[in-house]
């Protein structure tokens, strides 16, 4: 058997060795002086460790979320965590 070497491997429209684009973004950005991360910038997390679950609520019961959350300005997930958190430290005090 005839050994193979890395480049029989390579794909032949592999353009990664090419020198078109020789700036990455940041450079790019650092040049027109726009654009970046900023210290601070963005979205602050809600969650700062999250873990996803799925839960299934009656219809009654989520459209009444729904309709607390547009009221007060807030989403349902929030009004989740904030209930799951007040049972839980009720549950703790018992």
């Amino acid at each position: 058997m005839q050994q193979r070497s890395l480049m029989d491997y390579r794909n032949p429209l592999d353009l990664s060795i090419s020198r078109v684009h020789t700036f990455s973004v940041a450079q790019r950005k650092r040049k027109t002086g726009r654009g970046g991360a900023r210290i601070g910038a963005g979205r602050k997390r809600v969650v700062h460790d999250p873990e996803r679950i799925a839960v299934d609520l009656e219809k009654p019961d989520l459209d009444a979320l729904r309709t607390l959350g547009k009221r007060r300005g807030v989403s349902v997930a929030n009004l989740i965590r904030r209930a799951v958190s007040q049972y839980l430290r009720r549950a703790k005090e018992k």
